[in-house]
């Protein structure tokens, strides 16, 4: 596996750098995985490295998208709206840098919690039209959400913790239920897929979503 690494230049809500990090294959590729990661949950994380490096085993490009909500003090003090009109810039002005790096035929989108929110802001892009999309941990009580989730045509993974406060279990199994979708619950698994107090639940957690990763990539 043989890549290198750069910043692209993004500037997104009111010109506001994206910090962001591109793995970029040496090699020709036509494929492209963006990872949006959550509030406080950073794409060197564990689902998230893992994802990403999963993703460049498979010939991607990866953009590490790294915005910077949780070092915004009046961010949770945002309503929705506000909130929404953040994540849409910046996630607009990511896709528009990591579309310009090269003629890419196959995208990946994946999404972390508040990263969930940033995809959906994103959907209806005609460019991403035909992306596989990972939501981990989503927020689908989030009727913007769901609602996007619901109008747009690309298929997705879904992949959630039993004992998160956040999950929305009817939601997700309807949306699982869609052609080319599917879904993994993990049993006692928290908002960040680990099982607190036991370590290698936790560790077999990741295992189990890196390789329904796997098929979701493959297929």
């Amino acid at each position: 596996m043989a890549y290198t690494f750069e910043r692209l230049s993004i500037r997104g809500f009111e010109d506001t750098p994206v910090p962001n990090l591109l793995f970029h294959q040496q090699a020709e590729t036509g494929h492209l995985a963006m990872i949006f990661p959550g509030y406080m949950y950073t794409a060197g994380m564990p689902l998230l490295y893992y994802s990403g490096l999963q993703l460049l085993e498979h010939g991607a490009d990866v953009l590490h998208v790294e915005y910077t909500y949780s070092e915004q003090p009046d961010f949770p003090r945002l309503s929705d709206e506000e909130k929404a009109a953040r994540l849409r810039a910046d996630a607009k002005a990511a896709v528009d840098a990591a579309l310009a790096v090269r003629p890419y035929q196959h995208i990946t989108l994946v999404g972390k919690s508040i990263g969930t929110r940033a995809m959906g802001e994103v959907l209806a892009d005609p460019r991403l039209a035909r992306a596989r999309c990972v939501w981990l941990t989503p927020l689908l009580k989030s009727d913007a959400l769901l609602g996007q989730i619901e109008a747009a045509p690309q298929v997705g993974l879904f992949a959630s913790g039993g004992a998160d406060s956040l999950y929305h279990p009817a939601r997700q199994a309807a949306l699982a239920s869609r052609p080319g979708n599917s879904s993994l619950v993990i049993a006692n698994a928290d908002h960040s897929l680990e099982v607190a107090g036991n370590f290698w639940a936790s560790v077999d957690a990741l295992q189990s979503y890196l390789r329904a990763l796997e098929i979701f990539v493959k297929g």
